[in-house]
């Protein structure tokens, strides 16, 4: 009962608390982030659902993801469904990838890499199709797909361990 008390609380919360930095990292570095030859976006918490997927058990990281993909969604975007959608796949694919590789550090990056571009191509390909999208691919792929993920892997290292600690501490017994 303890253990789930904790989930329910700690998860949801350190997941709101990565919304609101995505926010805040984007707006206090805009100037650095936001230049004319390249656009670094913050997706902490992406990062941060990532991390959690390895660790928490998937049913809990579908209900917070939806939940946090529809605020994410209303917050940001305007448009919903995007994230209220993106979240909760990551997650499932995160938990099936579990299953086969080991979760350190390493493995983590890798995937964070891969779903963070999996991620970037379908909103620029959302973005393309409603006629949001105002950049080539090849501009994309160049100014705000490396990029974005440089700076995600930078934060995944940098939190790795913190959130890895909660998480144990959230799911002991």
């Amino acid at each position: 009962m303890l253990k789930k008390t904790r989930i329910n609380i700690f998860v949801p919360l350190t997941l709101f608390i990565a919304l609101l930095l995505d926010g805040v990292i984007a707006s206090v570095f805009s100037a650095q982030m936001y230049t004319a030859t390249s656009d670094m976006v913050p997706r902490l918490i992406i990062v941060c659902t990532i991390i959690f997927a390895f660790y928490i058990d998937r049913s809990y990281m579908i209900l917070f993801g939806i939940l946090l993909g529809l605020l994410y969604d209303s917050y940001y975007v305007g448009i919903l469904g995007i994230y209220t959608s993106l979240l909760p796949a990551m997650i499932y694919l995160s938990d099936k990838l579990k299953k086969i590789l080991n979760p350190n550090l390493l493995v983590l990056i890798m995937i964070t890499i891969l779903q963070l571009s999996l991620t970037e191509f379908l909103l620029y390909g959302f973005y393309m199709v409603i006629d949001l999208a105002t950049i080539d691919v090849t501009t994309f792929l160049a100014n705000r797909l490396g990029p974005t993920l440089l700076l995600n892997t930078l934060l995944l290292v940098v939190l790795y361990y913190p959130l890895k600690k909660l998480a144990d501490a959230i799911t002991r017994d």
